[in-house]
């Protein structure tokens, strides 16, 4: 396993394809940098990532075929104030990692739009932090996960709407 940390440097410009090739690393740590553009799709080809931190650069976007692979068990995009990426396009990169994903920290980032139930498929998920975007709608309702580790939801500064129906804790209870 390899870790590459360049947290809290100047790194400026966009990723394209500088991490094609990395076969064995684990853990990616860009965050509080300059980086800008958008995220690249070439993040699912490194078949060993566990930890990609993003957060706190410039970001403005998914390329349009992000996802991500099935080992990512920590992803923070927060901080990334102008990443404009649909909510569901975010859980749509996920959904390849849902087994193993853990941590998804993506507090003000830009995220808009609806979030479907599918934000509850995330099972093993241990941390879930939305806050600080501009999502729309109905708060999406747990009616069929079993989210069992689940001891964080944020989902707070949004833009949801109407009722929160009487069974949204209702996996939640003691």
């Amino acid at each position: 396993m390899f870790e590459l940390g360049m947290y809290s440097n100047k790194l400026h410009g966009e990723i394209t394809n500088c991490f094609d090739g990395f076969k064995k690393i684990s853990q990616l740590v860009l965050g509080s940098n300059k980086l800008q553009g958008l995220i690249p799709a070439t993040f699912k080809n490194l078949r060993k990532l566990e930890l990609l931190d993003l957060s706190n650069n410039n970001f403005t976007g998914f390329a349009d075929s992000l996802s991500f692979n099935p080992q990512l068990q920590i992803l923070h995009l927060n901080g990334n104030a102008h990443l404009n990426v649909d909510g569901n396009r975010l859980l749509k990169a996920l959904q390849p990692c849902a087994y193993n994903l853990r941590m998804i920290v993506a507090s003000n980032c830009g995220l808009k739009g609806e979030i479907s139930n599918s934000l509850w498929s995330f099972n093993e998920v241990l941390k879930i932090d939305l806050s600080n975007n501009v999502l729309t709608g109905r708060v999406p309702i747990n009616d069929a996960y079993d989210m069992k580790y689940l001891f964080h939801l944020s989902l707070a500064s949004n833009n949801f709407t109407g009722d929160l129906p009487i069974n949204f804790f209702s996996h939640y209870r003691l």
